[in-house]
């Protein structure tokens, strides 16, 4: 007489046999995750690689290998040490202008939620977010023509002597964070309102009890406990802020002269116009690390679990 095997079925096999929607899903995801680690891994491979020859791009000539030689050429380049300052210049001025003016009105937005309309405004609010770099810089490319522009206009009007906002080497690169400015500061507001909205009012409670004014409960309070929030403002505005280049190459292209040429803007000239490419992707690897770096240590400061 035959007996039937009476093993148990193991925990995992028949978790899998009763939930086929995690396998189908693991199914659909597979190909998609493939595709996406390609897309990401591959240029950055090919960046890589490149960086350590003297790859022309549109050259018939092979790729001649040359070490370190491109890295050695950025860091005692002249030009690409000062168009690292101004990146940096970028993000020390506009990062805190955006995170002030972000906290100051994301706390008027908390104060109206419950007015009519409150909604509404905060949506034409975001509006800047929503529009292609390209269509700011073609906006305020007009706007600050100085010829033709209507704030030159209103200058005039006034009194006022006109200015060419980008023409102007002193104000060039302060005219382009004004641009950032006003597009991403909504980005900022949004994310810092959402952190408030999720303060629980009886800490709020607990703070008026106590007699704490509005300076000691923004102090002591609402910054300690949007710490992380805020921290995820600095972590995606500043990478915004080191990668901006649409605004640049619709108004200046990196004038006048080299006054508003920053890291990604020097990536695009070396790679595709100058046709330097493995000196660009040299380039685009170091500013890539750099980024890297800074992100590092900004999550373990300001998300390691505190003990």
């Amino acid at each position: 007489m035959t007996t039937l095997s009476t093993r148990p079925v193991p925990a995992a096999t028949a978790a899998r046999q009763q939930d086929p929607e995690r396998t189908a899903r693991r199914t659909f995801m597979g190909p998609l995750i493939v595709f996406l680690a390609a897309l990401s891994i591959f240029p950055l491979v090919f960046a890589l690689l490149a960086s350590f020859t003297d790859f022309k791009l549109g050259s018939s000539q092979p790729w001649r290998w040359v070490g370190f030689d491109n890295y050695v050429s950025l860091v005692s380049n002249p030009e690409i040490v000062a168009t690292f300052g101004r990146t940096m210049t970028i993000l020390v001025v506009a990062l805190p202008v955006q995170l002030i003016l972000g906290y100051l009105i994301a706390k008027v937005f908390y104060q109206i939620r419950s007015v009519p309309g409150a909604g509404l405004i905060r949506t034409l609010y975001l509006i800047p977010v929503m529009l292609p770099e390209i269509v700011v810089g073609l906006l305020f490319g007009y706007m600050l023509n100085s010829r033709i522009g209507i704030v030159n206009y209103f200058l005039g009007a006034l009194g006022l002597p006109r200015v060419d906002w980008f023409g102007d080497p002193s104000i060039a690169l302060f005219t382009i964070i004004l641009m950032i400015v006003w597009q991403w500061t909504p980005l900022a507001t949004i994310i810092i309102y959402g952190g408030l909205l999720g303060i629980p009012g009886e800490i709020r409670e607990a703070g008026q009890i106590d007699g704490a004014g509005r300076l000691r409960q923004i102090f002591s309070l609402e910054i300690p406990l949007l710490r992380k929030v805020l921290g995820l403002v600095v972590l995606l505005v500043g990478i915004q802020l080191i990668g901006t280049f649409a605004i640049i190459y619709i108004t200046t292209q990196g004038g006048p002269g080299s006054a508003t040429t920053v890291l990604s803007y020097e990536i695009y000239r070396q790679a595709f116009v100058f046709f330097n490419t493995g000196f660009g992707s040299a380039l685009s690897i170091l500013t890539l690390i750099v980024v890297t770096v800074l992100s590092q240590l900004l999550v373990r400061a300001v998300f390691k679990e505190e003990k």
